[in-house]
């Protein structure tokens, strides 16, 4: 199973299970939009690991379990991932299980390299890149020429890069995307920067909109390049007039936990101990995260047509708002735009395709929503326009 973003997955994948274990607070970058503000010289005692690797390879309904191994950056502690894998991998579980490591790509040692490719199988380095050399030196610490790209093309061809957008880079976020695919990779958690206001946000969301464009443009243009995460949803569910009122992701849930280096538990990364302060630690674990209402926004599951397809951070809902439930009003207005973008590429698809005879449910649901986006959004939104 490829994991695009962790705070992404789903309860609604019933039988796979995501454990997280933050294993260092360290890290050698200090990237600009990092919500980690309380990294130290903390790190997970190996015997910690290896009593949660086994409770939950051992309990549980869940038929498969993602041991994702978090930070900081991960790779300061080889010798920690090395004894955690080989001892795991030296015993048989009744559960299926991957581990994975997010990282920055700058500590892969040949070392590293010897271990990580020799069992690359059995774990996964999943890669931040956020595109150019410039972007991503402006937002990571200069690290570009640091990271081994073909490395991790050749190990795991079929990982996403996980991307973060900023305002720093807005003017060229097409360019960004698209070079991450020339270098062969595909985009998986593709976010604007949780827990962060973008600055001038008019004129910037006019940018938004014309990088968003040029993006469709690519894609059209090569459509055997698979559509990011940050346009992977599909419009006629908008059509669909009887969605769930439940949690749109994992957190706090059966199928979601992070382990922090001391053995405490937290709902999701964002909401831990890497994040919060103790007065929000103390809040959040009052919180019932089974109480689907406390992330349930009734104003927009009543009122928003592309509520189907709206999908957002509760962790950046709470640092922002204060509330799960209510998403910022940047990321509300930023959602309408990938909306109207995606009903932009579904027009031209179909335009394109003026030979097909036949049209499923699904298409003509998709029709309806595109048209019934632009008369939404496509008039005036804070003055941008896009046209299908």
């Amino acid at each position: 199973m490829k994991k695009d973003d962790l705070n992404n997955i789903s309860e609604s994948i019933k039988n796979v299970f995501s454990l997280t274990l933050v294993i260092t607070r360290s890290c050698n970058l200090n990237c600009a939009y990092c919500y980690e503000y309380n990294k130290d010289e903390g790190k997970m005692d190996i015997n910690i690991a290896k009593q949660v690797v086994e409770k939950y390879l051992t309990t549980g309904e869940y038929e498969e379990i993602n041991i994702n191994l978090f930070g900081g950056e991960p790779f300061m502690e080889f010798e920690f991932i090395k004894e955690l894998c080989e001892w795991t991998w030296s015993r048989k579980w009744p559960k299926k299980y991957l581990f994975f490591a997010d990282t920055n790509g700058t500590l892969i040692t040949n070392e590293v390299k010897e271990w990580t490719t020799k069992n690359k199988k059995l774990i996964c380095a999943s890669l931040s890149l956020d595109g150019t050399r410039e972007t991503h030196n402006m937002n990571r610490s200069n690290s570009f020429d640091m990271i081994d790209l073909d490395f991790f093309l050749k190990n795991w061809p079929e990982q996403p890069i996980k991307m973060t957008i900023t305002d720093k880079n807005l003017s060229n976020l097409a360019n960004d995307f698209i070079f991450i695919h020339q270098k062969g990779f595909r985009i998986g958690g593709s976010n604007f920067a949780e827990g962060i206001i973008i600055k001038d946000f008019e004129r910037n969301l006019a940018i938004i909109s014309d990088q968003f464009l040029k993006l469709i443009d690519y894609y059209l243009t090569h459509t055997n390049i698979e559509l990011a995460q940050l346009f992977r949803f599909h419009l006629f569910l908008c059509e669909n007039q009887k969605v769930d009122r439940e949690k749109r992701c994992g957190v706090g849930g059966k199928g979601m936990i992070v382990v922090d280096i001391n053995g405490d538990t937290y709902p999701c990364p964002y909401l831990s101990s890497l994040q919060m302060s103790k007065k929000q630690l103390e809040e959040i674990k009052k919180i019932d995260f089974q109480n689907q209402d406390l992330f349930f926004n009734e104003e927009c599951y009543n009122n928003c047509y592309i509520y189907p397809i709206c999908h957002g951070c509760y962790g950046d809902n709470y640092t922002i708002t204060g509330n799960f439930a209510k998403r910022s009003y940047q990321k509300c207005e930023i959602q309408k735009l990938k909306a109207l973008a995606l009903a932009n590429y579904h027009a031209r698809k179909i335009l394109q395709n003026k030979e097909q005879t036949t049209i499923s449910q699904s298409e003509i649901q998709t029709i309806n929503a595109i048209q019934k986006i632009n008369l939404l959004f496509g008039s005036n939104i804070n003055g941008v326009v896009i046209n299908p």
